[in-house]
């Protein structure tokens, strides 16, 4: 559940403006920040003015979203505005469709980190329409935490967040048009966006370095399997392969098992707590769905627990504080803004390939695929009629594909089965698969420092590698530094 927007509050009918208000009062109100892959940001500040200072360069909330295929990104931290230095930043124009040239172009903007130097390889980082820490005047500050000075560093400021794109989405009287939507926000579109900014920044035939995590990192698989040859080498952490969750069997909500194993009576309690209160039911959802990024995976179950008693005994006060305390008002405010368009057509992609919205029953609860049907379910109902293809892409080929691939997956993650990442990485001939004893944020590996000067453990994997390869001395020295963080199998 991320939302982006981009200069648009000029534009926005008047309800719409008060929608971002009120998200914006209760972000305000917010005290807990966590942070995802996007944990490069940590600046508080207003979403809405932010919003009305420019077209050309808005502020988003990093958020977690749906697209997770378990959990949505937390709308946590707001990224300060920066203004890039003119010679850093660029604009390209691109199809709105890039298989229906007819339907229009639109401004996509993209950015370096510094100076162009020819003389240094170049690495692409890759977010995907529900990823919002790539911003303009952003990529300074991310190649100097992520990269460092080795690299030339490019970031492309999707197309979810032109308006060029969001309005080209609309109907005629502003509300979205889901078949359009889906035509010009398909992840085939971002891919080929990619495409033509690696064509403008090292031409041709030039090669580039990738690197994503979690969405992006998906995004980064289906570049490979369509672009393959123009990448040297590729980082993903923590992707999400739905297709493989589908395949493997692999649930993406595990919350209805997770409070029987704590207390057999809860799954009952909830049920009927639902049936007593249906006007809450989606407030329920959410705040259950975002539970865990609040509380801690050994208080979890307590906490959850806790949650449904209370609903049980018809304390509808402990709701309205835990919809306050996990954000869930500023969710659906957000939600109804169109800004909500792009992310709603990527967490379609990431979930319904998994056949998750099918296997919906009455007398279970799934918080997150339960709620993200009802935001979902004009895309839904798109694809069940045939008006849209099924979403997704084919790995099959990427036993073809020459670049050299490191997989980092994390055992505990909350958001990514580590299942699907160790089938997607043994799909490359040329690939190296960690699993971290750590959760979706890596925070053992980011929270260990190594090195001279002081660089965390996954940083330090992520720059040697894409800067020395698979085969080099130099990863094989850091492989070993971080091994105690590797998770075996007791």
């Amino acid at each position: 559940m991320l939302f982006q927007a981009r200069g648009l509050a000029q534009t926005w009918p008047k309800e719409r403006v008060n929608h971002m208000q009120r998200a914006n009062r209760k972000l305000q109100r917010v005290k807990r920040t966590n942070c995802g892959v996007e944990f490069f940001v940590n600046h508080g500040q207003s979403l809405l003015t932010s919003i009305m200072r420019s077209t050309s360069s808005l502020v988003i909330p990093t958020l977690r979203c749906a697209l997770l295929l378990c959990t949505p990104w937390l709308l946590t931290t707001v990224l300060s505005q920066q203004t890039p230095a003119p010679s850093l930043g660029r604009t390209i124009q691109v199809p709105l469709d890039h298989k229906n040239s007819g339907l229009g172009k639109g401004s996509l903007y993209f950015e370096f980190g510094a100076p162009f130097d020819k003389n240094k390889p170049v690495v692409f980082l890759i977010t995907d329409g529900q990823q919002f820490y790539v911003r303009r005047g952003s990529i300074a500050s991310l190649q100097k935490r992520i990269f460092g000075d080795d690299f030339n560093v490019v970031g492309i400021v999707g197309r979810g967040f032109s308006e060029d794109f969001t309005r080209a989405a609309l109907d005629t009287s502003g509300e979205p048009d889901w078949l359009r939507a889906w035509q010009i926000f398909n992840s085939g579109q971002w891919v080929d966006d990619i495409e033509l900014v690696r064509q403008a920044v090292v031409g041709r035939n030039g090669r580039i370095l990738l690197y994503g995590g979690s969405g992006g990192a998906t995004l980064i698989h289906e570049y490979l399997l369509k672009y393959g040859s123009h990448v040297a080498r590729a980082f993903t952490e923590s992707a999400a392969i739905p297709e493989l969750n589908h395949e493997l069997g692999i649930r993406l909500d595990r919350f209805w098992d997770e409070i029987d194993t704590h207390d057999a009576s809860l799954q009952q309690m909830l049920l009927e707590a639902l049936k007593r209160h249906p006007s809450e039911r989606m407030n329920i959802l959410i705040a259950l769905q975002r539970q865990h990024f609040f509380v801690s995976a050994e208080k979890l179950s307590a906490a959850r627990a806790e949650f449904i008693q209370a609903l049980d005994k018809g304390d509808m006060s402990y709701l309205e504080r835990v919809r306050q305390d996990y954000q869930v008002d500023a969710i659906l405010d957000l939600y109804k803004s169109r800004t909500g368009i792009p992310i709603s057509v990527r967490e379609f992609e990431l979930i319904y390939p998994t056949g998750s919205f099918q296997k919906r029953r009455a007398d279970r609860v799934d918080p997150y695929i339960d709620s993200q049907y009802t935001f979902l379910k004009p895309l839904v109902d798109l694809a069940d009629s045939g008006k849209i293809p099924n979403p997704g892409f084919n790995t099959s080929s990427a036993h073809q594909i020459e670049t050299q691939v490191l997989v980092l997956a994390a055992r505990w993650d909350e958001a990514i089965d580590y299942r699907t990442t160790i089938a997607i990485s043994y799909s490359y001939p040329h690939h190296l698969f960690f699993i971290a004893d750590d959760d979706h944020r890596f925070t053992k590996l980011n929270g260990v420092e190594i090195n001279t000067p002081p660089i965390s453990c996954r940083l330090l994997l992520v720059r040697t590698f894409l800067k020395y390869g698979l085969d080099s001395s130099e990863l094989k020295s850091v492989l070993g530094m971080i091994e105690p963080y590797r998770w075996k199998e007791a």
